[in-house]
């Protein structure tokens, strides 16, 4: 899954008219709307090119779901509780 994440990010990043028209296709848009949306996601850096985190935002995350109650309040923030490494970095490494 994680290789196929990966490849569709690149692809996206390489063809953007390209994956416009796919992303409208499937989600019922313009295809003008969608590579602005891409060329937005982009440019604000919403997606890592090779689908790295960011420790600091997946723990906004987890206190985001403190705050929802989704996840018990006295509950520590441990990155390495939710986050496989070996799995991404074997993605990121079967490079086409």
């Amino acid at each position: 899954m994680l290789r196929a994440l990966l490849r569709g990010q690149r692809f996206a990043s390489a063809h953007p008219v390209e994956a416009s028209n796919i992303l409208a296709s499937e989600v019922g848009c313009e295809s003008s709307h969608a590579l602005k949306a891409l060329q937005d996601t982009s440019r604000l850096g919403i997606f890592d090119p090779d689908l790295n985190w960011s420790g600091l935002g997946l723990e906004r995350i987890f206190r985001n779901l403190q705050e929802n109650n989704a996840v018990p309040t006295g509950t520590r923030f441990e990155l390495e509780r939710y986050v496989l490494t070996d799995y991404l970095r074997q993605a990121q490494a079967d490079r086409p």
